[in-house]
């Protein structure tokens, strides 16, 4: 039997604040928000993605939209992913019920932030150690019991 593996792209945590019924005052961000709150402009430059704008910050040693994305994930991720966990109080969602239909499932995500993560991690399917797709150096606690049931 396959197993399934699922590509999560841009865009897919885009309803999570309509899930813990928060409209705007928390959610994860979009590329418009980006471009307004990380280059203070109001939409792309033709012929660029919001990845280009990162890049060409990062080449000129600027920062500071780095920052801006890095507080607007975090932010996002203190506030939603608590509710949307198992256990959270808001665990009837669809990205939980989504996951463990499909808990077997490899998930690729680009996402820039943590939901699929920390959701996937709730449900003991992942951790840390795991790794993103690349190297991880991690340590458990000795104490720890490392039972993932995935």
């Amino acid at each position: 039997m396959a197993i399934p593996v699922f590509l999560l792209g841009a865009g897919f945590n885009a309803d999570v604040s309509i899930e813990v019924s928060f409209i705007e005052k928390h959610r994860y961000p979009l590329t418009s928000d980006l471009t307004k709150k990380c280059f203070g402009i109001c939409s792309l430059p033709p012929n660029k993605s919001i990845e280009n704008l990162f890049y060409e910050a990062i080449m000129q040693k600027h920062f500071a939209p780095l920052e801006t994305l890095y507080n607007l994930l975090m932010e996002s991720d203190y506030y939603l992913t608590p509710l949307l966990k198992n256990g959270g109080g808001k665990e009837n969602n669809a990205y939980l019920t989504f996951l463990q239909h499909f808990k077997s499932a490899s998930f690729l995500t680009f996402n820039y932030d943590s939901l699929v993560e920390i959701l996937l991690l709730s449900m003991n399917c992942w951790r840390p150690n795991d790794g993103y797709g690349i190297p991880v150096h991690a340590a458990l606690n000795i104490n720890a019991l490392y039972n993932v049931s995935c």
